[in-house]
C-alpha cells in the first residue's frame, strides 16, 4: 500500500486536482485507489463539495481504468465517515 499527499488545503477549503490524485495512481501501477481527508472541524460529515469532487475522482478513474473504492472523510479521534458505506458513492 502506498500514501501519498496530494493536496494541502486551509482551514476551510482545499483544491483536489483529478490529474495531481491520477498521477500518483498511474505511476504506481494502481487498479484502484482510495482517497482520504479530512476536516479540520472533527466533523467527517460529507459537505457538498466532498461528494462532488468524490464524483469528479470517480469519473476521471473510470475514464483511466483505475476505480475509486472509497473516499474517506476523517475527523476527531477515532471518527470516520467512509461515502461507500455511507451510500453516497456506488
Amino acid at each position: 500500500m502506498i500514501f501519498r499527499d496530494v493536496a494541502i488545503g486551509t482551514v476551510n477549503s482545499c483544491i483536489v486536482s483529478p490529474k495531481e490524485v491520477f498521477k500518483h495512481a498511474i505511476l504506481s501501477n494502481a487498479v484502484n485507489i482510495i482517497v482520504f481527508h479530512n476536516h479540520y472541524s472533527g466533523d467527517p460529515t460529507a459537505s457538498i463539495e466532498d461528494i462532488n469532487t468524490t464524483k469528479r475522482l470517480v469519473d476521471a478513474g473510470n475514464l483511466l481504468g483505475i476505480s475509486v473504492v472509497d473516499q474517506i472523510i476523517i475527523g476527531d479521534e477515532d471518527i470516520f465517515l467512509s461515502l461507500r458505506e455511507e451510500g453516497i458513492m456506488m
